[in-house]
C-alpha cells in the first residue's frame, strides 16, 4: 500500500552486479516504513524505520516484488533514490 500511494511517478532506476557480469537494473520505489508487529531494533542514530523497496515494472499497474532493508537511512540521498 505504501509503495502504491508512492506512486510509479517516485520509481527510480537501480542498477546492480557491476563487474564481470553484465549489470541488472530494475525500476524501484524506496519507502520509510515501520514494521508491524515487530521491535526493530534501532540503528545508531535511534530510528527503527526500515527500507521497503518496491520494484515496479513498466506497464504494471502496482509494484512486483517487495523488499524490506536495513540500509542506513540515508542511503537514499547518497545514491540519488528518493525526489525529496
Amino acid at each position: 500500500m505504501h509503495a502504491l500511494a508512492a506512486g510509479r511517478a517516485r520509481a527510480v532506476t537501480v542498477a546492480w552486479r557491476k563487474g564481470s557480469k553484465p549489470a541488472m537494473s530494475a525500476r524501484c520505489v524506496f519507502v520509510r516504513v515501520r514494521l508491524a508487529g515487530r521491535r526493530p531494533k534501532p540503528t545508531l542514530d535511534g530510528v527503527a524505520l526500515r527500507w521497503l523497496i518496491a520494484q515496479w515494472l513498466e506497464g504494471e499497474n502496482e509494484p512486483v516484488k517487495y523488499w524490506v532493508s536495513n540500509l542506513p537511512t540515508d542511503i537514499a540521498a547518497q545514491e540519488g533514490l528518493l525526489h525529496e
